[in-house]
């Protein structure tokens, strides 16, 4: 059953109960079924009537649904009236009484009491009261889009697609398109993104097709739009990102650039307009989970040292400087532990990657160069490390994935299988 249902069921039953007694109590005079419940009044269920009638008219006013819901919850009253009649009955027939002097109205309290907590509870622990988040993707058919979406994909309670972007790649959105059903899908290319509405309303889809860099910012600063995942790759990703940071999302930082190009820009950005940053780089996202607390304080204040960011090596870690003259393409794109995208492959295999990261490290954490290490480690299971002045080091470790740190990010504080 729909939580939500489950939920309004379970109010509107005991709505109807509390009605029904104190209706009954002050103007009951004509019994229901005197043999079975003498309780029982035609006065009272006309009262739970009128309240259920009360408490439609107001969900039909705040939720703008139809008003058949009020006949809807009518029904529920007379199943329940009928339902408890039949339960005394087996009662009176078993020759056993129920609770109800506990708590007036309320016939088998105890049973009452305890079903409702375990639904609640259930609803609960199922996730039905956290607020669906809607989730804006910049850069979807790349690699950290598409494991974004395979996080997704197995939260489908917790997340929905609000938006999907990508550069040119009609045939990649076509597809997303398709299977996610967003609200909008942003094109850069103003061509690209004639041809994917083109394509998506022949096959009945309603997505909404915009393109260019303003689309990217509204698609990332929607007031609908609880999460935008950055991960455009280059300059190209740093106006969508600045607006999400503007307008106080929760920001998943894919985007190196953005920090490169403008990180004093960001981070102001970031604290004006109230958002929550994550970065999702595999060593940043390692010590953001291992530092004490994640405010804007200097290192020492929180009593730590340095940062170590761990780096693979490449393809080319044990190469001479001759092998280098003669490595291709194909090789510098065959990374021994990441599976990554085109741009930040190369940049792994000339270690410019880590340059990048460095600076990123100092912009994210306020932390001085003296303060950032850089470490090599070929198996890429130490992701990065945090020492403490008292000389203890706290590291991340885990599989080469980045759908690890993604959903990191998703759910954080909370965690969820990636």
């Amino acid at each position: 059953m729909n939580p939500w249902l489950l939920l309004a069921t379970l109010i509107t039953v005991w709505l109807a109960d509390s009605a029904a007694y104190f209706a009954g109590k002050k103007f009951g005079k004509h019994k229901l079924a005197p043999e079975i419940s003498p309780g029982k009044t035609w006065e009272g269920v006309a009262g739970a009537l009128l309240a259920v009638t009360v408490y439609g008219l107001a969900l039909c006013h705040t939720l703008h649904i139809s008003r058949w819901l009020i006949a809807g919850l009518w029904l529920i009253v007379m199943l329940s009236v009928m339902g408890d009649l039949f339960e005394s009955l087996l009662k009176r027939q078993a020759g056993v009484k129920d609770s109800s002097h506990l708590l007036p109205g309320h016939g088998g309290c105890c049973f009452t009491f305890t079903s409702l907590y375990s639904q609640i509870y259930n609803f609960m622990q199922d996730n039905a009261l956290v607020k669906r988040q809607y989730v804006t993707i910049l850069g979807a058919t790349g690699t950290i889009g598409l494991n974004t979406l395979d996080v997704i994909s197995q939260h489908p309670e917790r997340f929905s697609v609000f938006a999907l972007t990508a550069n040119n790649n009609v045939s990649g959105m076509l597809t997303l398109c398709q299977q996610y059903l967003p609200k909008y899908a942003v094109m850069l290319q103003e061509s690209a993104a004639q041809m994917l509405g083109e394509q998506l309303k022949a096959l009945g889809n309603h997505t909404q097709v915009l393109h260019g860099d303003t689309a990217l910012c509204e698609v990332s600063s929607h007031f609908e739009v609880d999460i935008v995942m950055a991960a455009i790759v280059g300059a190209a990703g740093l106006h969508p990102a600045m607006a999400a940071a503007r307008a106080g999302k929760r920001v998943l930082l894919a985007n190196k650039e953005t920090l490169v190009m403008a990180g004093n820009l960001f981070m102001q950005a970031v604290e004006e307009g109230g958002a929550t940053l994550l970065p999702i780089d595999s060593e940043h996202n390692a010590i953001f989970q291992v530092m004490p607390q994640h405010k804007r304080n200097t290192l020492s204040r929180m009593g730590v040292k340095r940062v170590l960011l761990t780096a693979s090596g490449g393809p080319f870690r044990n190469a001479s400087f001759n092998e280098l003259k003669a490595v291709t393409r194909e090789q510098a794109l065959n990374h021994p532990n990441w599976v990554m995208g085109p741009k930040i492959t190369i940049d792994s295999a000339t270690m410019m990657n880590k340059g990048l990261e460095v600076i990123e490290a100092h912009w994210l954490f306020n932390a001085l160069p003296s303060q950032i290490d850089v470490v090599v480690h070929p198996q890429s299971v130490i992701h990065s490390m945090v020492e403490y002045i008292d000389g203890s080091v706290l590291a991340q470790l885990g599989n080469p994935d980045m759908r690890t740190p993604i959903a990191y990010g998703l759910s954080y504080p909370e965690r969820l299988h990636s």
